[in-house]
């Protein structure tokens, strides 16, 4: 999934390719990635959800080096993503 293009994002949405995304992270380092969303689906543009993903990407980027440093990783280790619905306020 690492060379995700937007064909993906608009195809599947960003919450599923987020979350295999996650699933081959946890199955890769063999450490417990948990993925909660209130909502099924993001209501933006395709270059918005790709630069979210990118984010998310370069997030375990980080972390997998951090990881490849200490050489080890403690078993009680969870990456937990979670995206919840945002009520937004009402401008003034």
């Amino acid at each position: 999934m690492t060379g995700l293009r937007s064909e993906t994002l608009d195809l599947i949405g960003f919450i599923e390719s987020a979350k295999i995304y996650l699933s081959e992270f946890q199955e890769r380092f063999k450490i417990n990635c948990q993925f909660e969303s209130d909502i099924s689906k993001l209501d933006m543009s395709t270059r918005q959800l790709m630069a979210l993903f990118r984010i998310l990407q370069e997030s375990l980027l980080l972390l997998e080096g951090e990881l490849f440093i200490i050489g080890q990783i403690d078993q009680g280790t969870t990456v937990r993503i979670e995206i919840p619905y945002l009520i937004p306020k009402p401008s003034r």
